[in-house]
């Protein structure tokens, strides 16, 4: 993995992680986004990631399994809130896509805005494979 992913030091990261109060991480919803869990639990941080469930549950499957891993808690979006806080008070680490604009039971999902993007993303009707 060390040869497909480029990470300036981490160091001030460590630092905050070990604070033991939770990390929340933000990146941009391009490229694998996946690997970046993969690659922040291989360095030792103990991290989750919310996601939608998936229509069909053989895709679902297979986006949870990418989704999870050692180190790594995977919960679905329509879980309770709750979760999100135990896992931040636990220590680990909460990666955020800032670029999503989803409907989740006919209410706007959205967390965060990129309204620093040259181009609005499109909305995510769901995970793509």
């Amino acid at each position: 993995m060390q040869k497909n992913v480029l990470c300036d030091d981490l160091g001030e990261f460590r630092r905050a992680y070990d604070l033991g109060k939770g990390v929340v991480a933000i990146t941009a919803h391009c490229g694998c986004f996946e690997m970046l869990l993969h690659y922040f639990a291989a360095q030792g941080f103990s991290s989750f990631a919310i996601g939608k469930e998936v229509y069909d549950r053989r895709l679902d499957r297979l986006v949870t399994k990418m989704r999870s891993g050692p180190n790594i808690t995977y919960i679905y979006s329509s879980e309770n809130p709750r979760a999100i806080i135990r896992l931040s008070k636990e220590g680990k680490l909460m990666g955020a896509l800032i670029d999503q604009d989803t409907k989740v039971d006919g209410r706007c999902s959205r967390i965060f805005w990129a309204g620093w993007l040259i181009r609005p993303p499109l909305p995510s009707s769901g995970d793509a494979l």
